[in-house]
């Protein structure tokens, strides 16, 4: 069905505040958590959905739930009577312009992410107050080196490319690159990008991604997903979840929120961690969950996330979604409980070694 008006009109019919604009969509104020630019539109697919506290749905769901109108043919009879008369036809046709302009590419096969990703950071250097920061989160000198940790080289990403070039790396597909206008491979890097890469490793320990974790953070964001969606060529990283251990060999599996956070709290305690891009991030954890209910011998799923469950209500939610997405898959869902002085796993995890009780 073809819409005389597109979710930007929508976003600007309810007073959403924009905060970043990208090709194919842009991030906007939360109205539902107030998470500050958590909410994604996207303009392609007229779709909303919030990076904090997982609202989503289509724009006309999306005006249903900012206004007081009932039901989506209300809503849709009420925007296409006001659209000649608030809506920029010429703004939308440019807007539908750029978004068919861009053409992205499937994401490549585990095979090539892992090879192009290994070859990437085995060009780069991991800086001394990065090192240190993993050194007081808890981590080893070894498994540091181990997890292939590194730095984000902030003037020398240019020649990054014909360095991979050389090693018969295939780039596109793989997140984090892209083509210019000149149509020549780019990686997605700037200045502003201070930090270290945090790969996303399978059960394989075949790296599926990579985050970036800053050392400035803008609106209290920590991470951001090495990616190259919404450019030419690039493609997105899809969020995989981090493994850490046999999550397919035991009884049980833990489950939290950060790739960083489940590398360390599986070092600190010898048990398997699944690890979500974010507390409502949970697609490809159902993934996770339907191989492991074919695939394993796993019983019992622990919920690991964050204990700040009684003044967030997205963690709250997010305890709720694991219980019922454990059951739907036939698991025993528990909650592992730990002093609420510590927020996170690794923090009490790591209390715990420096007292002696690890």
């Amino acid at each position: 069905m073809d819409f005389p008006f597109d979710i930007y009109d929508v976003a600007d019919k309810i007073g959403l505040v924009l905060k970043r604009q990208h090709n194919k969509s842009a991030d906007y104020n939360c109205p539902f958590c107030d998470g500050i630019g958590k909410l994604n539109l996207n303009v392609e697919y007229n779709a909303y959905r919030c990076n904090k506290c997982g609202a989503y749905g289509g724009m006309l769901d999306l005006f249903c739930k900012c206004t007081n109108v009932p039901d989506r043919k209300t809503a849709y009879r009420f925007l296409n009577a006001t659209s000649s008369d608030d809506f920029s036809i010429q703004n939308r046709e440019q807007r539908q312009a750029t978004v068919s302009s861009i053409k992205e590419v499937p994401k490549a096969d585990i095979e090539r992410l892992d090879f192009c990703y290994r070859a990437m950071l085995d060009e780069l250097e991991f800086d001394t107050p990065h090192k240190w920061n993993l050194l007081d989160r808890g981590l080893s000198e070894e498994v540091i080196q181990e997890n292939l940790y590194k730095s984000v080289p902030v003037d020398t990403y240019n020649i990054l490319v014909d360095k991979l070039l050389e090693k018969d790396c295939d780039l596109i597909g793989v997140p984090g690159f892209f083509t210019d206008v000149n149509e020549e491979i780019r990686v997605n890097i700037h200045n502003h990008m201070c930090g270290f890469f945090v790969p996303v490793f399978n059960e394989k320990r075949q790296i599926q991604g990579m985050q970036i974790r800053l050392d400035t953070m803008d609106t209290k964001r920590k991470y951001m997903w090495f990616s190259s969606a919404e450019k030419m060529n690039g493609c997105l990283s899809k969020s995989p979840v981090q493994i850490s251990g046999d999550v397919f060999g035991g009884n049980a599996i833990y489950v939290t929120e950060g790739a960083l956070k489940g590398q360390i709290a599986h070092f600190l305690s010898g048990k398997p961690f699944a690890a979500t891009a974010g507390v409502n991030q949970q697609k490809e954890l159902e993934t996770l969950f339907q191989r492991l209910q074919r695939e394993s011998q796993c019983k019992i799923i622990v919920d690991a996330f964050d204990m700040d469950d009684d003044t967030n209500e997205h963690v709250r939610r997010g305890h709720q979604s694991l219980a019922w997405l454990a059951d739907k898959y036939g698991f025993i869902p528990k909650r592992i409980v730990w002093d609420r002085r510590y927020k996170g796993i690794d923090d009490y995890l790591l209390s715990m070694k420096n007292n002696g009780g690890i």
